[in-house]
């Protein structure tokens, strides 16, 4: 099964070059800064925010699979923060500008 996946973070005490590897290290996930909408015209997603498809078995798989990459990576490197990672199944998503 197909799932959209939305992982956003916030870090504490990091210079620029740091955004800069965990974006690169997401992109190697299957997460990217960007999404690509029906019309195939490419958007810019918040800062800290990412997001890619995935296939698997379960909501929850997924989930913790990606929760470990990340976890393992923060771990790696001394990144200390907070990550929020969602998994949905039958998605829709918007972006509006203000």
């Amino acid at each position: 099964m197909s799932y959209f996946v939305t992982v956003t973070y916030d870090i504490k005490n990091e210079g620029a070059d740091t955004y800069a590897k965990i974006a690169a290290k997401l992109e190697d996930f299957g997460l990217f800064d960007k999404v690509v909408g029906s019309s195939k015209k490419s958007l810019d997603l918040p800062m800290n925010t990412f997001a890619g498809e995935f296939t698997g078995d379960s909501s929850k798989s997924i989930r913790d699979d990606i929760s470990e990459l990340i976890n393992n990576f923060f771990k790696a490197e001394g990144i200390k923060g907070r990550v929020f990672i969602f998994v949905g199944d039958s998605w829709a998503w918007g972006i509006r500008n203000t």
